[in-house]
């Protein structure tokens, strides 16, 4: 296959991921939820620690600084799986609801609690990685986050939908990149590159109106950052849902319900 076929086949594949948003837009709570619940581990876990530090405990403080972290991972990859269990359901011609996308993720709770943690290190590991030895560092530590991300892209549906351990499931996300790694690269990358312009269209008037004029910025923030957040929230929605018809596509080559025919 092509590249331009890969091309070709990644933009179908994102058209039916947002055919599937617009059908079921319910699949939006997931991000939502997942973000509340974020913010409020953030906030519990964050002031104890500042204490901890400011007193002089500052291993406690760490210890209580990973323990959020690893918590907001597993909240982050509970509801991504959420959507995407709702999302598979959608493509096999069902009307999935929210609860529906609850009840997998909890049946595989103790898969995808594992799996965040081994996210977590993996992530902690290479921020480490991204401050040592300057920009060559950085740069050492971007191109292995890209190839992990990439390598590492449909482990969640792998977990939901083979039954497979952590390490299994990353061995097995592997495999399918190898036969999709086109459709994986360009159609992660389009949605993370429409969601940036999306988003820095609103924020430039932002920052300009600031050297502008103060009453003018006072006006536009709140909804400047109202509609900054309701962007990720579709991208982060649509993102899940295209690993959802990417793993499909990887895996079987049939084509779901509601695919065109003629991009396999």
């Amino acid at each position: 296959m092509g590249l331009m076929d890969r091309i070709s086949n990644s933009w179908h594949l994102l058209k039916e991921s947002w055919n599937i948003l617009l059908k079921d837009k319910e699949l939006l709570l997931f991000p939502i939820i997942s973000g509340i619940v974020s913010i409020i581990i953030l906030i519990t876990f964050l002031i104890p620690a500042v204490v901890l530090f400011v007193t002089g405990h500052s291993v406690a403080s760490a210890i209580t600084i990973a323990i959020g972290i690893y918590l907001i991972y597993f909240v982050s990859i509970f509801f991504n799986a959420g959507v995407i269990y709702a999302a598979n359901m959608r493509l096999q011609g069902k009307d999935p609801r929210f609860s529906d996308g609850i009840s997998g993720a909890i049946k595989n709770i103790h898969k995808l609690f594992f799996w965040s943690l081994v996210a977590a290190t993996v992530g902690y590991i290479l921020r480490i990685a991204s401050g040592q030895r300057g920009a060559i560092g950085r740069i050492i530590s971007s191109i292995l986050g890209l190839a992990w991300n990439l390598l590492t892209f449909l482990v969640i549906p792998v977990i939901l939908f083979e039954k497979k351990g952590t390490i299994d499931s990353i061995k097995r996300s592997g495999e399918l990149f190898k036969k999709t790694w086109g459709e994986t690269v360009v159609g992660s990358f389009s949605i993370g590159f429409i969601i940036s312009v999306f988003i820095w269209a609103a924020l430039l008037p932002l920052i300009l109106s600031f050297f502008l004029s103060k009453i003018l910025f006072n006006i536009l923030v709140v909804p400047v950052l109202l509609y900054v957040v309701i962007v990720y929230i579709i991208g982060s929605a649509l993102n899940n849902i295209f690993k959802a018809t990417l793993y499909i596509y990887a895996s079987s080559r049939k084509i779901p319900s509601g695919f065109t025919p003629e991009f396999v």
